[in-house]
């Protein structure tokens, strides 16, 4: 009888797959060892060279500044970009140029240390929050540069110790001068051309003064109608002022950004937000003007 044709499959062990990979192996690292026994010392100069080359230089790039210690003690500075030689392992320490303080705002681009909105307390003791952005840039000059390392070491401690610190307290001060009515009804502007004053110039030497203050108020349910005249309230109220000298001009403190050298180039305000009380006043001050009118 014809035989038929039958097709048996090949079964390849499991222990035979595995000599064949370790067979593969075995030969791949004795072809590399053989190699490297042949080349040893070309092989070893070359990787030595990498690392010490690698070791001994660094790259400097558009808008930082690079400070290298040296082993003698000396501070190097170099605000150009380029590629730069160093002593193997020696510390080269890197500074932005331009930095944003941010407290609540969006923006676009990078912004590592992002706080919250600032909190103001004004001189009637209203609150309010206002996100806010501080842009400042750091001296060229190489003697101010080295102040500013040697004091802070690094950078995000110059930020963290120095930059946000006195935006904080800049603002928080500023808004002392200010009533809460007087801060949401016109004095927004005002209070950020005072921040940068200060900023720029040095903060404001101020004391804290009497004033006469008048508060007018709808009564009733029937605030709208002509026929309910507003409540008149008079009280006194202390507020900061900065302290004029003979000349007429602001007496300044001390200005530390100018001690380092840095400079307040941006200061922007978002839109504030009052405490719940301030925006039902702000609600009746409104009112008052429409029943005015």
């Amino acid at each position: 009888m014809p035989q038929k044709d039958a097709t048996v499959p090949i079964k390849v062990e499991h222990d035979t797959l595995e000599k064949m990979i370790y067979h593969d192996l075995h030969s791949i690292i004795q072809t590399i060892w053989n190699i490297f026994k042949k080349f040893w010392l070309p092989i070893i100069f070359l990787v030595a060279t990498y690392l010490i080359l690698k070791s001994a230089l660094f790259r400097a790039e558009y808008g930082h500044i690079y400070l290298y210690e040296k082993l003698t003690g000396g501070i190097e500075v170099y605000d150009r970009p380029g590629i730069y030689f160093k002593i193997p392992y020696s510390q080269v320490t890197r500074y932005k140029q331009v930095w944003t303080v941010n407290f609540g705002s969006r923006f676009t681009g990078k912004q590592i240390l992002e706080k919250g909105p600032l909190k103001l307390r004004f001189a009637d003791s209203y609150t309010a929050k206002i996100p806010a952005i501080f842009r400042y840039k750091l001296p060229r000059d190489q003697y101010k540069i080295k102040t500013i390392h040697r004091e802070f070491n690094a950078f995000y401690n110059l930020i963290d110790s120095l930059l946000i610190p006195i935006s904080r307290s800049v603002a928080v001060m500023t808004a002392t001068q200010y009533t809460g009515e007087e801060f949401f009804l016109g004095g927004l502007n005002s209070f950020r051309r005072q921040l940068l004053d200060q900023l720029q110039y040095g903060i404001y030497e101020t004391e804290r003064r009497q004033f006469d203050v008048e508060q007018r108020d709808l009564i009733g349910l029937c605030s709208q109608e002509e026929s309910t005249p507003p409540k008149i309230t008079r009280f006194k109220l202390w507020k900061t002022v900065p302290i004029k000298g003979e000349d007429g001009e602001i007496k300044r403190m001390d200005n530390l950004l100018e001690t380092y050298g840095i400079e307040v180039i941006q200061v922007d305000l978002g839109v504030p937000v009052p405490e719940l009380e301030l925006e039902r006043r702000l609600a009746n001050k409104k009112r008052i003007s429409e029943w005015e009118e």
